[in-house]
């Protein structure tokens, strides 16, 4: 999770979720969105069950914990230059509650 915060911030790619991914969905034929596309919470949840990690709370509780942390990453600049010292505090804080 840390890793991909930084990846983000590193190559820029927020933009191109952010500004770009919204327009390439709206000219997609819904056919394909359809067979394709899901939600973040489905993605995170198909993450969550393919790393066979035993969770301590229920996974919706999970998914959401995770995309908060992925839907903080657009306040970075807010929350200043420790926000990768803070991100890994927060997900190893996180991980001893809700991994077994």
């Amino acid at each position: 999770m840390l890793y991909a915060c930084k990846a983000l911030d590193e190559y820029s790619m927020l933009g191109f979720y952010e500004n770009d991914v919204p327009l390439l969905i709206r000219k997609m034929p819904q056919d394909i969105l359809d067979a394709h596309f899901h939600s973040d919470e489905t993605h995170i949840a198909d993450l969550i069950t393919a790393s066979g990690i035993k969770l301590n709370v229920a996974p919706e509780l999970a998914s959401a914990v995770i995309r908060t942390l992925i839907l903080s990453f657009a306040d970075r600049e807010n929350i200043g230059p420790l926000y990768h010292q803070v991100m890994e505090l927060f997900i190893n804080s996180i991980c001893e509650q809700i991994i077994l």
